[in-house]
């Protein structure tokens, strides 16, 4: 029969799984660079672009359906 963990081992578990601070930083700003690109190819199309989920429900649209 396996030994139940102690509060300790699993604490020091859920610590080495999480991303150290530089590397959180290094995540967030990936993410960010990543979304702002989006954003400039979605805003900067000249075509229009309409986001909808699978029920139909627009979730986002660009600025050339706009105007």
């Amino acid at each position: 029969m396996t030994k139940k963990p102690t509060y300790e081992n699993l604490e020091h578990r859920t610590r080495e799984s999480e991303p150290d601070e530089s590397e959180r930083k290094m995540i967030d700003n990936a993410l960010q660079d990543s979304e702002e690109k989006y954003r400039l190819l979605f805003d900067g199309s000249n075509d229009g672009i309409v986001l909808h989920d699978i029920d139909g429900r627009i979730l986002d649209v660009n600025k050339k359906i706009q105007h």
